[in-house]
């Protein structure tokens, strides 16, 4: 039983209690956590992981009325985070879809080699309640797919997008692709790990299986995706999503109206 969090596993957030419109944040005091879930590791490959503290430890969680939890930073969250942010190696100008309880946007702001922090929130009431109000910070209010779409280049060294609460194989058709596209059409192969969608790794543990296997004719897996593809032509499917070799390739199969409606 450890005594306290790790500091690797602590989150970077303090953020008073507060509601906004449907949104609300909250406290709660917790001591028996997942550090890898029993699903992530089933997807990913990693062994599941529990801790258990000797006290508890306070928690924030960000609720919807009528919709439940939507974030809250326990140690799965921050660790799964943190690792991103090894990925990306972030510098410079980053950009983040998302604000969710701030998390991403602290811990980047609080890097030195981090000059600035784009954040794109649609939601208001997010913003009013999870704003970390750090310098380093700008946070817009706007939509991320629309706001995407109006830029003429690419302004940032890095970006992290999370705007989605699921982790499932259809988050990531309907949520992921889409932005994928947008960027892969507008700003080139952007898929590297300077570009890094959160869960992409659970997501694709379950897109990679059926893409790899005889699955039949599905709103996701076209007739025209020649299934069950190697592995080498689903990573290639997966990294070039947008880009002029894809789009000749595969473009016709997904109508745009179709994920970006």
């Amino acid at each position: 039983m450890l005594t306290e969090l790790p500091i690797s596993l602590r989150s970077p957030v303090h953020l008073p209690e507060g509601k906004s419109g449907k949104m609300s944040l909250r406290h709660s005091d917790k001591k028996r956590f997942d550090v890898v879930s029993v699903r992530e590791g089933l997807l990913t490959g990693r062994l599941p992981q529990k801790i258990t503290l000797s006290k508890p430890v306070r928690i924030h969680e960000l609720y919807e009325e009528g919709m439940g939890l939507w974030i809250a930073d326990i140690p799965i969250e921050i660790r799964q985070h943190k690792e991103a942010l090894v990925k990306m190696a972030p510098r410079g100008n980053v950009l983040v879809g998302g604000l969710g309880l701030g998390i991403a946007a602290t811990l980047l702001a609080n890097m030195p080699q981090v000059d600035r922090v784009d954040v794109v929130e649609i939601n208001p009431d997010v913003i009013k309640l999870c704003d970390p109000h750090h310098p380093k910070v700008r946070v817009i209010d706007d939509d991320l797919k629309a706001f995407l779409g109006a830029q003429q280049k690419w302004l940032w060294d890095s970006a992290f997008f999370d705007t989605w609460t699921a982790t499932s194989e259809g988050a990531w058709w309907e949520d992921v692709f889409p932005l994928r596209r947008i960027i892969g059409q507008r700003f080139g192969k952007w898929y590297a790990n300077s570009v890094f969608y959160w869960a992409e790794d659970i997501m694709l543990g379950q897109v990679g299986r059926h893409l790899m296997t005889a699955t039949q004719a599905h709103w996701y897996y076209k007739e025209g995706l020649d299934m069950p593809m190697t592995l080498r032509r689903a990573k290639w499917f997966v990294k070039n999503i947008g880009t002029p070799g894809w789009e000749k390739r595969y473009g016709k199969l997904y109508p745009e109206e179709e994920f970006n409606g």
